[in-house]
């Protein structure tokens, strides 16, 4: 029987973003490369006394409301966006939208992660921006780069801190109002939200 505390985290993001190349790191602990997913494709990882449920998705917008049926059990959604490109930027509103259109009743955790920090010097956000994005949707942030391993550290302790127990119900704030307990480590913060209800 497994005791661990689960997560049940999806992860959204226009294609190239580096979505696959997220999951393949926290696994293996290596970089790699793939061409573009199609559907969605679970993965069942350890973090310690977590066991982590996490599922990739394609990146191509036509296909984004396929996404819903298998958004409403879910207690976190990461948002990954590259950071060398606006236009991926830019549509992390449209999947914040999708989430909060489809799950806002429900308890939920928003994490928005920048890839490729290893190209910087190609950078078309900045972390100032993407710090401001992250804290008009009340989502935590942490830059990374799955190239190189930077900021992963980062990212899985933000996972591990979006766990919350469904049975306390003073756990969680809704999305929209910020809250005082918001917390800063380098470039990236975490700010305590609404979770899905587990199954």
């Amino acid at each position: 029987v497994d005791h661990k505390k689960r997560i049940k985290a999806i992860v959204l993001g226009r294609y190239s973003c580096g979505k696959t190349s997220f999951i393949y790191y926290l696994k293996y602990k290596i970089f790699g490369q793939f061409t573009m997913t199609y559907g969605i494709i679970p993965s069942f990882l350890d973090l310690d006394i977590f066991s982590l449920y996490i599922t990739d998705t394609c990146g191509n917008e036509l296909y984004i409301h396929t996404l819903v049926p298998f958004m409403r059990t879910l207690n976190l959604f990461i948002i990954m966006y590259d950071i060398t490109n606006l236009e991926s930027f830019n549509s992390i509103d449209i999947y914040y939208s999708l989430i909060v259109e489809h799950v806002a009743s429900q308890k939920f955790n928003i994490l928005i992660f920048g890839n490729k920090e290893d190209l910087n010097d190609c950078r078309a956000v900045s972390v100032d921006k993407a710090l401001e994005k992250a804290k008009s949707l009340n989502a935590g942030y942490v830059e990374i780069s799955c190239k190189t391993g930077f900021g992963i550290d980062n990212a899985i302790d933000s996972i591990k801190r979006s766990y919350i127990d469904d049975s306390d119900d003073n756990n969680g704030l809704l999305v929209s109002p910020l809250s005082d307990r918001e917390k800063k480590c380098n470039c990236w913060n975490y700010f305590k939200y609404n979770f899905l209800k587990s199954l």
